[in-house]
């Protein structure tokens, strides 16, 4: 179909083993900004296997704009073993949950083009489990909320740049979030040409990150999850940005991320703003808590590659630009608080660890505590000695 949905289910149950799911836009009106998906549901229940089935024997083909691959309106879905195959459009998303709860378990999300999301919630609860999802194009995301919350246990999420891209923007995000809350667990792998994981307050609404151990609670129900490492890996830009909310921090979570070349040299991509358009923004470090707070009662471990100190006045006065861990108190006041129990903080061009306007609490009683490692300042805090003595 060009428009409309393949499928339509209001109310009542579905129940999907195996089957081919074909959605064609690419004949739609250029003006349409709704060319329906391949199964939408409204107040229904759309479910699947509960096994892995390596087969994938569920199979989405998409073409066109416009265009979802399974649409949720309230009800839940619960879609296993399925691949999605999108071919170049904009403004697609494979599973998109409004209001509603889903779960996409061992799915391969294939999804090139511009402004597209992998697996999108709004004001819902999504959760992507073992799922291997490739994103390339610019304003792009993995898993993205508006709202509500989004839990992403195992698999690999990758996000790329089209080939050549010569702008210097850095448009696109792996995990993201307006106003929700994200959860991240297991042996989960990121890498993003672009930023890794983002979360943003919108109006009054704080957003969360938390990395979890064995299970996570989300209003009445607790989810259980394997125990493993999450590793975010951004070579161009910062691996967690939290922009006035919290980063929680239970189990163990690996940054690798650089802004600069192993001379110091900035590497030159630029963040936007809304419009698209590049902004003057503090992009120089590796975790960047904007506004909130950093608690790590697990093992953080930082790997960044910074850029060169402004070049001012001598050694005891110049600026550092760029820190492995930031953490800055909100613009409005108040305090801020980081507590990093163990790991390892390094950072071969710059600061170890900045925390302005707050307090700050290293390791814990008997324990081993964090590792900070620097070509530069390794602690630093305003009202302090730049050192981390005073």
């Amino acid at each position: 179909s060009k428009i409309g949905d393949t499928i339509k289910m209001s109310g009542g149950e579905m129940e999907v083993k195996k089957g081919s799911f074909k959605k064609d836009a690419t004949g739609a009106d250029e003006n349409s900004t709704n060319n329906g998906s391949a199964i939408s549901i409204s107040g229904g229940t759309l479910t699947s296997s509960d096994t892995e089935d390596t087969s994938k024997p569920i199979q989405f083909h998409i073409s066109g704009s416009y265009v979802n691959g399974i649409y949720a309106k309230g009800g839940e879905v619960n879609i296993a073993n399925a691949t999605f195959a999108f071919e170049n459009g904009k403004n697609n998303q494979g599973v998109y949950n409004d209001g509603g709860t889903s779960r996409a378990h061992w799915c391969d999300f294939t999804i090139p083009g511009n402004n597209n999301y992998g697996i999108h919630s709004t004001n819902g609860t999504t959760r992507a489990s073992d799922c291997n999802i490739t994103m390339t194009g610019d304003y792009v995301v993995g898993v993205y909320t508006t709202g509500g919350r989004a839990l992403v246990e195992d698999g690999i999420i990758d996000v790329a740049f089209v080939e050549n891209k010569s702008d210097g923007l850095l448009t696109s995000a792996a995990v993201s979030t307006e106003g929700g809350e994200i959860y991240l667990a297991g042996s989960l792998t990121i890498n993003s040409a672009s930023l890794g994981v983002t979360v943003r307050k919108v109006e009054e609404t704080e957003g969360s990150l938390e990395i979890a151990d064995q299970e996570i609670k989300i209003e009445n129900t607790t989810y259980k999850v394997v125990k493993g490492d999450v590793t975010i890996n951004t070579p161009n830009a910062t691996g967690i940005y939290i922009n006035n909310g919290s980063l929680t921090n239970k189990g163990a979570v690996t940054v690798i991320s650089s802004v600069g070349n192993e001379d110091g040299a900035d590497k030159g991509w630029s963040w936007v703003d809304e419009n698209g358009n590049a902004i003057d923004f503090n992009k120089y470090n590796g975790v960047y808590v904007q506004g909130g707070s950093l608690k790590s009662e697990g093992e953080l471990n930082v790997t960044f590659t910074g850029v060169q100190n402004e070049e001012n006045g001598d050694y005891l006065t110049q600026q550092i630009k760029s820190y492995a861990v930031r953490v800055e108190a909100a613009a409005s006041g108040g305090k801020t608080e980081v507590s990093i129990a163990g790991g390892t903080i390094s950072n071969s061009v710059g600061g170890g660890v900045y925390v302005g306007g707050g307090t700050v609490t290293l390791g814990v009683e008997n324990g081993k505590g964090p590792t900070v490692q620097t070509t530069g300042t390794s602690v630093e805090a305003e009202e302090r000695d730049p050192f981390g003595y005073g």
